[in-house]
């Protein structure tokens, strides 16, 4: 009788696995509360592996390319519709190089489309280090995956969760417009990595929540030389590997604000220096300052509209068409 109830339950499991298999991307929740951002998108990238819909375009970089490219719409303009953005808040190359040690283990894209925002051109700051640290928590609870179908589908929830750490902590730079919506840096990650953030709110209440000098908050000087050398780098670390890698540069209003000011309305550090490198060591660079320069583009300086992420993510697939022939649907 025992042995009857426990082959019911391992049957019930498997058929609930199987299940979750097929309506996971439907149904799984956004960022779980005390979930890393890491975590999250580490456990999204081996449920779609183990269902067999292994991205083959993913995105890595910053919120403002987490918040600019949305996979649904780049897969519209006649591309693939494995996209996976997999870009974590406040990135840099170094989180970056890190990160790629995780999920390359889980997939294998074809593309790799790498945001390209002035912070990775410039020493990590505070902010920075933190991403690290969560990235290196990450690593220590990391277990590579197996070879044979596990019964359990959230097994990877147990094996990262353990060593994270930040569980539950609110974001220090959040805030309420003038209608009380609440603000916050990190606010909702689709199931295909898409993240959420100020796509509904205004310029004007965007900028109510920036420190009064960002710069310092986050703990690095912006007017330090931009040195693009570990971004191409890393570019050519996925190439050698195979790898389709195309630099992608989100638009940003540094202008907007004081606080973020550079001196000028095209002031970006490092973009056009990437580009004149890039061009000599034959990396494709697509740049989208000019499809957004004006205020109504962007709900803070750092990321774009709802409706401007559309139109940016529709161009990135008409790139993608073009300069990556292969993921065409």
């Amino acid at each position: 009788m025992q042995l009857r109830n426990v082959g019911a339950a391992v049957a019930v499991a498997m058929a609930a696995e199987l299940a979750a298999d097929r309506l996971g991307p439907r149904l799984l929740p956004a960022l779980p509360p005390g979930e890393t951002e890491a975590a999250f998108k580490l456990g999204r990238l081996r449920e779609l592996r183990r269902s067999g819909h292994s991205p083959r375009v993913l995105i890595v970089g910053a919120s403002p390319s987490g918040t600019c490219l949305d996979p649904a719409a780049i897969s519209s303009r006649g591309v693939t519709g494995r996209v996976f953005n997999a870009c974590l808040i406040g990135a840099t190359v170094p989180v970056l190089r890190r990160w790629r040690e995780m999920w390359k283990r889980e997939v294998a894209p074809e593309v790799v489309l790498v945001g390209a925002q002035p912070m990775m051109f410039l020493p990590p700051g505070r902010f920075a280090n933190s991403v690290i640290r969560d990235v290196t928590a990450l690593e220590a609870a990391y277990e590579p995956p197996s070879s044979a179908y596990s019964l359990a589908l959230w097994r990877w929830r147990r094996e990262l969760i353990g060593a994270l750490n930040r569980r539950g902590e609110p974001e220090p730079h959040s805030h309420k417009t003038t209608n009380g919506q609440h603000l916050a840096l990190m606010q909702r990650h689709r199931p295909d990595g898409f993240l959420e953030a100020f796509l509904d709110v205004p310029l004007a209440d965007g900028l109510r929540m920036l420190p009064n000098d960002w710069y310092e908050y986050i703990g690095f000087d912006p007017h330090t030389p931009p040195d693009v050398d570990p971004y191409l780098r890393f570019l050519d670390e996925l190439r050698c590997d195979g790898i389709h890698p195309i630099a992608v540069i989100p638009p940003l209003r540094l202008s907007a604000s004081p606080s973020t000011s550079l001196g000028g309305p095209e002031a970006y550090p490092g973009a056009d220096e990437l580009i004149e490198a890039a061009t000599d060591q034959s990396f494709e660079v697509v740049d989208f300052r000019p499809l957004a320069n004006d205020d109504d583009d962007f709900s803070d300086v750092f990321h774009v509209n709802r409706e401007t992420s559309r139109r940016l993510s529709e161009a990135c697939g008409d790139a993608l068409a073009r300069l990556a022939p292969k993921v065409r649907v």
